[in-house]
């Protein structure tokens, strides 16, 4: 019995004395932020952030991993170690493999001699789309092949102001822009057929101008169901 009890205490402070240390461990770590938002422009194709850890204990700390679900999150740590009172830094580089929207990628950090994770890194990427429209896809069937459709452009004007050009087979289609008069970023396509032979597929290519001056440019897809 007297045995029995020694080993229960000698696992209880085995078990505190773990729980103390990454407790410790934990506090004497401290970010310069955890959570960075970046704006990726159009054209772009990866952006990074960049965050800090410091070390304010009398200890080195080692950086044992880094670990995210994210599959275009790339990740680059400039050194493992932090000596006492020195800071390292953590590289995220986000690859736009994905379509528009906003996209937080998570990512955990952990330390040599502790199970579990020691802090989380949030990166929000917004993904934005300089022109929209909507739709985008228009199509005619054999009831309506003659009747014109509308589209609603919108230009997002962190990034575009006008519209330079629309390009179109202006043989098969006649297309009128109308800009609304209080929403001076969003403008009004209607699409008139004006050829009775058209092809199954077309494409309208509008072309807007950024604030860099580089050329922005997206399209609306046509379809004609009845001359397949």
């Amino acid at each position: 019995m007297h045995y029995k009890k020694v080993f229960q205490i000698v696992l209880i402070l085995i078990l505190l004395k773990g729980l103390s240390f990454g407790s410790t461990q934990s506090q004497i770590i401290t970010w310069g932020q955890t959570e960075i938002y970046k704006l990726l422009a159009p054209n772009e194709t990866q952006v990074k952030a960049t965050f800090t850890a410091r070390n304010e204990g009398d200890i080195p700390i080692r950086i044992n991993r880094i670990e995210t679900e994210s599959n275009a999150i790339q990740a680059l740590i400039k050194g493992r170690i932090i000596p006492p009172k020195d800071s390292l830094q953590i590289e995220l580089l986000f690859h736009a493999e994905k379509k528009q929207g906003i996209y937080n990628n998570k990512v955990a950090v952990y330390i040599d001699n502790y199970q579990n994770k020691i802090a989380q890194l949030n990166f929000i990427v917004e993904i934005p789309k300089a022109i929209s429209c909507a739709p985008n896809l228009i199509t005619w069937y054999d009831q309506n092949k003659n009747e014109p459709a509308t589209s609603m452009v919108t230009l997002d004007q962190r990034f575009v102001s006008r519209i330079d050009s629309i390009d179109y087979d202006q043989n098969t289609y006649a297309i009128k822009m109308a800009q609304d008069p209080i929403e001076l970023n969003q403008y009004k396509l209607t699409i008139t057929p004006i050829s009775a032979k058209r092809p199954f597929n077309s494409v309208i290519k509008i072309k807007a101008t950024g604030k860099k001056s580089e050329e922005i440019i997206e399209q609306i897809f046509l379809f004609n169901s009845f001359s397949l």
